[in-house]
């Protein structure tokens, strides 16, 4: 899984191959398929990610976040 964090902005993430796991503020965590989308309000802590059962997984990410930053917030 990857580690927590928060975005400045809202995430949308729509999910081309494979199956990904995804959670938020500690609730339990989705599994997302092919053609399925989730998404992520500003400034939520991102708790849970990464593909299902150690398979490879594509997602796109629509990430609306202030100019000039990365997206991530800052830690802390």
């Amino acid at each position: 899984d990857g580690r927590e964090h928060r975005h400045r902005g809202p995430v949308l993430g729509y999910v081309l191959e494979g199956k990904v796991k995804f959670g938020v503020n500690h609730e339990p965590a989705r599994i997302n398929g092919v053609g399925e989308t989730f998404f992520e309000e500003t400034g939520a802590l991102h708790s849970t990610w990464g593909s299902v059962e150690g398979s490879l997984a594509r997602v796109l990410a629509f990430m609306v976040v202030p100019k000039a930053t990365n997206g991530a917030a800052p830690r802390g």
